[in-house]
Order: C-alpha cells, then structure tokens, then sequence
C-alpha cells in the first residue's frame, strides 16, 4: 500500500510540474521550403526524407536547407602479412540552415563513425559494409531531427 500511494504522489507531482516530453509534440512550427543536396546522393535523401516528416506547411519557422552528406572508408588494421581486416566508415552531414522569417545562417555538422571486420566472402563484406552505412545514417538522421525539434520548438 505505501508503495502505491507513494507512487500515487510522484504521478501528481511529475503532471503538475510543467514537463513535456518534446518527441510527443504533436505541433510542427518548421516549414522546410527546399533542401538541396551536394555529396552522396543516397544518404542525403534518407536524411531528405527524414527532415520533410517533421515539416508542416503551417509551420511558422520557414527555412531552406542545403545538405551536404558523405561517407569515407578507411582501413583500420592490417594483418601481418598486409592483408585488411577491419574497415572504419565515417558518415557526416554538413547542413547550412537559412531562415527566412530573419535571414539568419547557421551552420551545423553531425557526424557518426563505426567499424566492421573483413569477412571471408566478398559478399558479406559488401553486406556488413551496407548495413553500418544504414545504421549511421539513421542515428545521423535521428540527431538532425532532435536538433531541429529543440531549435524550432514553441
């Protein structure tokens, strides 16, 4: 029982504080009038697409945005004998934001590496190699997003 009512009066307390958790605003005040893309083409509109779902054509912010997305691959070791056996793989996103409501510029880069081993088929190096690529550019995406919801929030 008092675990319930202790329970009971962190709930009051935590509703009446005034938090709001900001992933769960409904309210889109951005509005994106264009994004150009510069780089690799693929991970730019993954983070295209991304951007456009927290756009409202009712939002109050308007901005245009000019993306710049690449993706380097570098060895990380060698064996012995010369061979490689692991790669790095740096994913980053330069964006250059224009509001139009102020003419204001701000510039801001979101970068996010990793590494994966040489596997014995060709294949499944390709396979590993697409699969860290992806995962990068999600947790990219998922960083511009929170910049953007904390940068453009009521």
């Amino acid at each position: 029982m008092k675990k319930i009512s202790s329970l009971f009066i962190f709930l009051i307390f935590m509703s009446s504080c005034g938090y709001k958790n900001i992933n769960l605003e409904s309210e889109n005040n951005l509005n994106v009038r264009q994004i150009t893309l510069a780089g690799n083409k693929k991970i730019g509109r993954i983070l295209q697409n991304e951007i456009l779902l927290i756009s409202s054509s009712e939002g109050s912010d308007k901005i245009e945005i000019s993306l710049t997305a690449n993706k380097v691959r570098k060895v990380r070791n060698k064996d012995n004998s010369g061979k490689v056996t692991k790669y790095d793989i740096v994913i980053r996103a330069d964006l250059i934001i224009t509001s139009l409501n102020s003419d204001k510029t701000t510039r801001r880069s979101f970068i996010k590496n990793s590494n994966f081993d040489l596997k014995p088929k060709h294949i499944d190096t390709i396979n590993a190699e697409k699969k860290e690529t992806i995962n990068l550019t999600n947790q990219v995406a998922e960083e511009i997003l929170n910049y953007f919801k904390i940068s453009y929030k009521n």
